[in-house]
């Protein structure tokens, strides 16, 4: 049966997310059940009051120029091992997304393989260059303007100045980067800024694992804050892993590494016909929602 968790299924969800996602918690599941989790939209698959499976998404605005459209990220699908290959995620998914068409018409989701979601409705969309550095071979760059106390909302203002230059951006508030800040904390994650007359031009969060920096967030306003942040790294980190969206280009820089490509992010269209009524034009796929606007896409689910 499934059925919306409710409080007291905390721990159980808990305990099927660290059987599940272990590898990729870095303190971050006890982070979102302590601040997430009631706010949260979540269903549960049970029999004979143990707990199968789960799957969760949170509601969030999407900035399509010149439009900020309703819509939903689905994460932490999981089925506990034992009752897998019958059926569950599928069922879960499809509840879900009766839930989040409810909520807005666009339901984005993670998908790291070629339609890996198509089955469903899902269109892969974004992709994204991922790079893996060796830091020895970085050139050296003056650090000054480098630091690491930063404040939300000059965080905000950054972000907004970025995600100017791109098109299908979540909408942040100050509230929402301050949140975003703790969580990067509670996961053992850092925060590196670099400013330049006073005003921020480049933000990175990395998570440390052993001499690897895997960075989370780049936000850079242009090629000389990014590599300054990448310099930074050098002192403590052998190597740096990040990706950033298809359309940058910071090749100029990092000339000695090719990036991977890799899919990142789906979309489904619920009702194609109310979203072009919003849009004022004919929207037959995810592609035609973007494709007026002549931005590079940018959807990253943090906030």
């Amino acid at each position: 049966m499934i059925r919306f968790a409710l409080q007291n299924d905390m721990p159980a969800v808990k305990r099927l997310w660290q059987n599940c996602f272990l590898k990729d918690d870095g303190g971050y599941t006890a982070y979102f059940f302590d601040h997430f989790f009631s706010n949260s939209l979540i269903l549960i698959d049970e029999s004979e009051g143990e707990l199968r499976g789960c799957a969760c998404s949170r509601r969030h605005q999407l900035y399509v120029r010149p439009y900020k459209l309703n819509c939903s990220m689905i994460f932490g699908v999981g089925v506990d091992e034992r009752f897998r290959h019958q059926g569950i995620m599928h069922a879960l998914m499809d509840r879900m997304l009766e839930e989040t068409s409810r909520f807005g018409n666009i339901t984005l989701i993670q998908s790291y393989e070629d339609g890996m979601y198509t089955s469903f409705g899902f269109e892969d969309l974004y992709l994204c260059k991922e790079y893996r550095l060796k830091t020895s071979l970085l050139p050296e760059r003056d650090l000054t303007g480098i630091e690491d106390k930063i404040y939300p909302r000059m965080y905000l203002r950054l972000y907004q100045r970025f995600v100017s230059h791109f098109n299908g951006s979540m909408c942040r508030s100050e509230k929402d980067i301050l949140s975003y800040m703790d969580e990067v904390k509670a996961s053992s994650g850092k925060l590196l800024a670099y400013r330049e007359y006073g005003r921020l031009k480049g933000l990175i969060s990395y998570f440390p694992r052993g001499k690897k920096a895997i960075i989370e967030e780049c936000l850079y306003l242009d090629l000389d804050a990014l590599t300054k942040l990448l310099a930074a790294l050098k002192i403590d980190y052998s190597e740096v892993v990040f990706s950033l969206s298809a359309q940058e280009n910071p090749e100029r820089y990092l000339t000695e590494w090719k990036p991977v490509i890799r899919k990142d992010t789906s979309i489904m269209i619920h009702d194609r016909k109310k979203l072009s009524r919003i849009m004022g034009y004919e929207i037959r796929t995810a592609d035609d929602l973007f494709r007026r606007n002549p931005k590079p896409l940018f959807f990253r689910e943090n906030k």
